[in-house]
């Protein structure tokens, strides 16, 4: 797995001097055949508060799907399916 640190900064737009705070954000990236069940099944799911996914193939897009909502994590999609998709 690849573990990644990134910071985001929120600013209020309206006054320029204001101090602006600042939310650090961890994600991981987890390499593996999603239709695994012994490893990628509900419990695994509920230990992530969102689940971000940009899978090219659909079988494992609708199985990641199901399992978010079965787990009731979010899920952000940004998967393809080819040029057309």
């Amino acid at each position: 797995t690849t573990t990644t640190t990134t910071t985001t900064t929120n600013s209020n737009e309206k006054k320029s001097n204001e101090d602006s705070s600042s939310t650090t954000i961890k994600y991981i990236a987890h390499h593996g055949n999603v239709c695994d069940n012994s490893r990628f099944n509900v419990p695994y799911i509920k230990t992530f508060n969102l689940v971000l996914n940009a899978l090219d193939n659909v079988t494992a897009r609708r199985r990641v799907n199901r399992l978010c909502l079965a787990a009731e994590v979010p899920l952000i999609e940004a998967g393809t399916t080819g040029y057309l998709g």
